[in-house]
């Protein structure tokens, strides 16, 4: 490997404001010992020179020389601005092949240094590097957009939010998978560097950009008529138990459908059926608004114990103390903070998470009842027959304790909007009756 070529400075006046600046300028770059210079010269930033008195970018022309030895590429430049003559431009070449020479083992190969390869413009030497990496130009251009539409994004989020969403559903299908392993990167740079401002607003960016295209794609989805169904059909003291029940499939979507229905009604002059879609749609706004909240708060809880437990010492003792909040809501929020960690690459706070998960089970089986961890045995089972076989299996389980339990489960499943899993426990509990006799 060749040691690396330093840097020139050099004195020069800003074009835009004529302020004396001082910059570096590298005429060659070696791959193995200089990655950093690589890059900077495919991202366009290689000599790039910035007026600290006015902030005006300077393209500094210069010569260069590319050299990869692992890839055999020997690759020389010289601006056509520069003017130099044809023995300057060959005395440049032979000292730096020289210099290459001599820092390569005995037993290198040399060839490629014999016959450099010139190229009119720098787009051009690129595209060369970029073949070499298996990188096309059109690669490097998407993700240059995305860097773009990156800027522009933060640029309206800053400004104003209105101004963000409307960039942002202009074009959903723009933020694909490839968008978001470059926020991701964009978000492990800044961490690596200790910019928690820019994280911050990264962090910002990510969760305002998920929730509007989750929003767009819930709008695009087909709606359930079935569900629409239900919800238009049932009473209102049943309303909110369906909700419960279906509340991940009822959206924004359905509330617009609702919407439709409406507008259908009132163009046929059916006043009496509009205003009994708009008191249902009304009712199924406010019951969709009241759980959102109580999950939020839930959330919020649940969070506000994570950052308890993740800096406590004795994990089983702090868990314990808060056995009660160790419900679903203290799960999600462990898994999305574990997705957020594995996504930058923090793997001390990926292993400090997992271990709260896994003790936070471990107390809540200590916990268990023995009712409540054969009914967990039970709910486990593959099929409601295999729960049933399970049981008949065991009577020396089944007590009066046991099948009280299994109807409190019910009614507390049947209150979440868990109806079929209710209903699975109810049928449980008469089989597990019926035994005792």
């Amino acid at each position: 490997m060749s040691s690396p070529a330093p840097a020139q400075v050099i004195q020069l006046n800003c074009p835009a404001c004529r302020a004396p600046m001082r910059a570096r300028l590298f005429t060659v770059i070696d791959a193995a010992s200089q990655p950093e210079l690589k890059q900077a010269l495919i991202t366009e930033q290689l000599n790039l020179a910035i007026c600290q008195s006015c902030g005006n970018p300077v393209a500094l022309a210069a010569p260069l020389i590319y050299h990869d030895h692992e890839k055999r590429l020997y690759l020389v430049h010289f601006p056509t601005q520069l003017n130099a003559r044809p023995e300057d431009q060959q005395r440049f070449i032979g000292d730096v092949t020289a210099r290459l020479m001599r820092a390569l083992p005995a037993d290198a190969h040399r060839a490629h240094l014999l016959a450099p390869r010139h190229f009119l413009t720098i787009e051009a030497l690129v595209d060369v590097i970029l073949e070499g990496d298996g990188i096309t130009r059109e690669m490097l251009q998407a993700q240059q957009r995305t860097f773009t539409m990156l800027t522009a994004l933060l640029g309206a989020l800053e400004r104003d939010v209105n101004e963000f969403e409307q960039l942002v559903l202009a074009d959903p299908a723009a933020f694909d998978e490839s968008f978001f392993a470059t926020l991701d990167a964009l978000y492990r740079a800044n961490d690596a560097a200790g910019r928690s401002d820019a994280t911050t607003l990264l962090n910002e960016l990510r969760g305002r950009l998920e929730a509007l295209l989750a929003g767009a794609a819930m709008r695009a989805e087909p709606v359930d008529e079935a569900l629409l169904a239900q919800l238009l059909a049932v009473d209102d003291a049943g309303l909110e138990a369906l909700v419960r029940q279906h509340r991940e499939a009822i959206g924004y979507e359905m509330v617009l459908a609702i919407g439709m229905r409406i507008d259908d009604a009132l163009n046929a002059d059916e006043h009496g059926a509009a205003s009994q879609l708009e008191a249902r749609r009304d009712a199924l706004i406010a019951i969709i608004e009241r759980l959102d909240q109580e999950l939020q708060a839930q959330l919020e809880a649940a969070a506000n114990l994570l950052r308890e437990v993740i800096v406590a010492d004795d994990l089983s003792a702090v868990l314990r103390d808060h056995l009660a909040q160790l419900d679903d809501a203290f799960t999600t929020v462990i898994e999305a903070n574990l997705d957020n960690a594995r996504r930058a690459r923090r793997d001390d706070i990926v292993e400090r998470l997992e271990a709260i998960r896994t003790t936070a089970q471990q107390v809540r089986d200590e916990a268990l009842t023995p009712e409540e961890r054969f009914i967990r045995e039970l709910l486990a089972a593959e099929t409601p027959q295999a729960a049933t076989r399970r049981l008949r299996q065991s009577p020396a389980q089944i007590t009066t304790a046991l099948v009280r339990r299994m109807n409190e489960l019910a009614d507390t499943l049947a209150g979440q909007g868990k109806t079929d899993e209710a209903d699975l426990v109810r049928r449980l509990a008469r089989e597990a009756g019926a035994m005792l006799f």
